[in-house]
């Protein structure tokens, strides 16, 4: 039997984001079709839990290599919407912690130092972000505090893996608003790509 190299973390973003990518591909028009119903979801706070984790269960339905069905999105709006809508509103009022205190204290010393000093605290919640609602179909206990302790454990793993994410995101996104078309389909990708992220890849089939 011949060992597999083992992958660098720097290696493994990208073989996560080639995952997304693929997933994306494969999958295009229910994914496409997901990330249209999030765009309408995410102008009212109300629907955004449930619509980020109809995304997240389609990307991890097809990570898996099971059949992408149209029942999958209504599934998370029937049964998950309570913890979905917990954790995406956590996730904001936790945003809007950071800033509101960033902005304070600036306020208070006159400086804008405080807003340099919360960057890093700002750049760990966002990646909190991107690894919430993996984590969170991925536990078995739901609640909010659990979920953020295992996305922080993605990221304690493997700090540099995190890093490139993070930058392959922005020029993600970059490109994505100079080609607005490309909108249509970023909520799922991200979606793709956080799953593919925490899941183990699948092994290679054996040839005899």
């Amino acid at each position: 039997m011949n060992s597999v190299p083992r992958r660098t973390s720097v290696q493994q973003a990208f073989r996560d984001l080639g995952t997304g990518l693929r997933l994306i591909y494969s999958n295009l028009g229910p994914m496409a079709l997901a990330s249209i119903l999030w765009w309408f979801a995410a102008m009212s706070l109300v629907f955004l839990g449930p619509a980020t984790l109809m995304l997240h269960r389609m990307a991890r339905t097809a990570a898996t290599g099971d059949m992408l069905s149209l029942r999958e999105i209504g599934q998370s709006w029937r049964n998950d919407w309570a913890w979905s809508s917990i954790h995406s509103l956590g996730w904001l009022v936790g945003w809007l912690v950071i800033l509101g205190n960033a902005q304070f204290y600036s306020v208070v010393t006159g400086s804008p130092l405080a807003l340099s000093l919360a960057l890093p605290f700002l750049l760990i919640w966002l990646a909190l972000g991107l690894f919430l609602y993996p984590a969170a179909l991925g536990n078995e206990t739901r609640t909010f505090r659990a979920t953020l302790r295992a996305a922080l454990a993605h990221i304690v793993i493997s700090p540099a893996r995190t890093v490139v994410m993070w930058i392959a995101c922005i020029i993600i996104t970059a490109v994505c608003l100079v080609v607005p078309i490309l909108l249509f389909v970023w909520p799922s990708f991200l979606a793709a790509w956080g799953q593919a992220s925490v899941l183990p890849p699948r092994p290679p089939v054996e040839r005899e």
